[in-house]
């Protein structure tokens, strides 16, 4: 194993896990964030008795995750051309094929890492808003109790 396909690993892998902690860190702020919700329009109406400082920081963090991932994409998407383009102008040599398919193999490991990231935080930050915004008085958001009968056949 070369060193610049060590290299190329790493920085795959760096982008990827610094995707995570930046958006996990902006999740984590939203979330104590005076229990506001967020809002996906990404309008600041503060009609609603919200303070400023939870507005903005649930911009902030949306901000953030939303540039994060770009710059994470950008970069994974740069790095499988940058693989192709070696795999291609490998002209036969095995060693060189080689590291360039590791080079395709891990650019397309982090694209579905950061997509997959990315839905998580999404999902992860619907469901708080969804907590967010709905009351305990409300009957019709309740869930139905489950109801089990075991009956033994005769």
């Amino acid at each position: 194993m070369n060193i610049k396909s060590t290299v190329s690993k790493a920085g795959v892998y760096l982008a990827s896990t610094a995707f995570l902690v930046a958006s996990s860190a902006a999740v984590a702020l939203a979330a104590v964030s005076d229990s506001s919700a967020i809002n996906p329009n990404g309008t600041s109406d503060f009609s609603d008795g919200t303070s400023d400082f939870s507005t903005i920081l649930v911009g902030t963090s949306n901000t953030i995750i939303n540039v994060v991932t770009l710059l994470a994409g950008i970069l994974a998407v740069i790095y499988l051309i940058w693989s192709g383009i070696q795999y291609i102008t490998s002209s036969g040599n095995p060693e060189k094929a080689k590291s360039a398919r590791a080079g395709i193999i891990n650019s397309v490991i982090g694209i579905v890492i950061i997509v997959a990231a990315y839905f998580i935080i999404k999902v992860s930050v619907g469901i708080g808003n969804e907590a967010a915004t709905s009351s305990g008085d409300d009957e019709s958001n309740a869930v139905p109790p489950v109801t089990i009968s075991l009956q033994a056949k005769a």
